[in-house]
């Protein structure tokens, strides 16, 4: 009977902490819509990075994406190492092209995701998802001059990156939990957080000692 009692009140202390974890993550993380730049605590802007919890390949494949998407909605000039924010990128100057300009226009958002899908390994209901962005993209760009202004409105691939990003910060964070379960942060992080690399493991405590993980991170995607 007193079995019975402590697995109802341990239950029902669960099922408060949860609710109580999942609101205050609702009200105080929201997804990056920004994929090209991050606000840093004294107000300087910087490029976004991966969290230092990704793997290298992780964030060396975050910045062939970061790049394509800038050229893609913003910049037509310049190299991977130079961005110049010009406000137009090549999928808007393909569309400056009859009949076929959308078409290209088409083909250049899918490579960015595919490289995602290749490199990240994305579920099939995200692909979905970003092909469905793709697709809305090369329909209202299909009028004419109205496309134009429409698609370059629209940034398809910027919006395709920033869920691929919110995606992958998720899933590499869960992974570095799973990973490192005692040096778990005291506060949940954010998306695009940066926390320092995990410290090497400490000596094995003395009989008796104790050491108390800290708690989750949430993660829009």
């Amino acid at each position: 009977m007193g079995g019975v009692v402590s697995d109802m009140i341990t239950s029902n202390a669960e099922d408060f902490v949860m609710e109580r974890y999942d609101g205050f993550m609702d009200e105080n993380f929201q997804p990056v819509k920004d994929p090209f730049y991050m606000e840093l605590s004294d107000g300087k802007r910087v490029r976004r990075k991966m969290p230092a919890y990704c793997t290298k390949k992780e964030t060396k494949t975050w910045k062939r994406l970061q790049n394509r998407a800038w050229f893609d909605d913003r910049s037509f000039l310049g190299c991977g190492l130079w961005w110049v924010d010009c406000g137009v990128g090549w999928a808007t100057v393909l569309l400056l092209i009859p009949v076929i300009g959308p078409i290209f226009m088409y083909r250049l958002h899918s490579k960015t995701v595919e490289l995602a899908r290749r490199q990240y390994g994305l579920p099939t209901d995200l692909m979905v998802k970003l092909h469905g962005n793709i697709m809305f993209d090369l329909l209202i760009s299909l009028p004419p001059v109205i496309g134009t202004f429409l698609g370059w409105m629209n940034g398809c691939s910027t919006r395709n990156v920033a869920i691929i990003y919110n995606y992958v910060c998720k899933v590499s964070w869960e992974r570095h939990l799973r990973e490192n379960p005692m040096q778990q942060p005291a506060v949940p992080v954010a998306v695009g957080t940066h926390i320092p690399a995990p410290a090497p493991a400490a000596a094995p405590a003395a009989a008796g000692a104790s050491n108390v993980g800290g708690s989750k991170a949430y993660y829009h995607v």
